[in-house]
């Protein structure tokens, strides 16, 4: 059923210059226990994906839970077709050191581009602070914590970075001028 989900991906969006990525989830839960199977079903859907792909665009996955230095996360990223390393963070309270160290230490032991896919400020700390796990848009009002992920990303490694909170919290408080400064500077 998903070989017949990926041809319809393909067939229907695979024109489009919209699409930048492939990915297969956003956040597959993975451990020691399930990793073989998940592991070989994305490299072998990775492989049908390329082939029938004529944009030969990356192929990627997310675990669920952020970064872990274990070998179960390794070998979910180790499959030749899968393009890239992403991960998910909410458990930093001081992104740029958070992330900074997350990415330097994935950086260190893969050869593939690394994109952070989700970030933002410590669930448990939204909830301390404002009883709602999304509500980044009080705790970090002048966008901070976006500055800081965006910076920590590209100064360690990350190919990109995207906040997550986007409706609530960057829309709403109009918060895309934290893009400006490190735009500028890859520009």
């Amino acid at each position: 059923l998903f070989e017949q989900k990926i041809r319809y991906c393909v067939a229907r969006w695979g024109a489009s210059p919209a699409i930048g990525i492939w990915e297969f989830f956003n956040e597959v839960k993975i451990d020691a226990s399930n990793i073989d199977r998940v592991a070989d079903w994305h490299a072998r859907l990775a492989r049908y994906w390329r082939a029938i792909d004529p944009y030969k665009r990356p192929i990627a996955t997310s675990p669920v839970g952020g970064y872990v230095n274990e070998p179960h996360w390794w070998k979910l990223f180790s499959a030749p077709d899968i393009d890239l390393v992403q991960y998910h963070t909410y458990k930093y309270d001081d992104l740029a050191e958070g992330i900074g160290a997350d990415n330097l230490s994935i950086v260190a032991q893969t050869d593939k581009p690394l994109i952070v896919g989700e970030f933002g400020t410590r669930k448990a700390t939204r909830l301390a602070e404002f009883g709602s796990a999304g509500s980044d848009d009080r705790l970090d009002p002048e966008g901070w914590h976006i500055h800081n992920g965006l910076w920590a990303s590209a100064m360690t490694g990350a190919a990109g970075a995207w906040p997550w909170f986007i409706r609530t919290h960057i829309d709403a408080l109009n918060l895309y001028w934290r893009y400006t400064g490190l735009a500028r500077f890859a520009a």
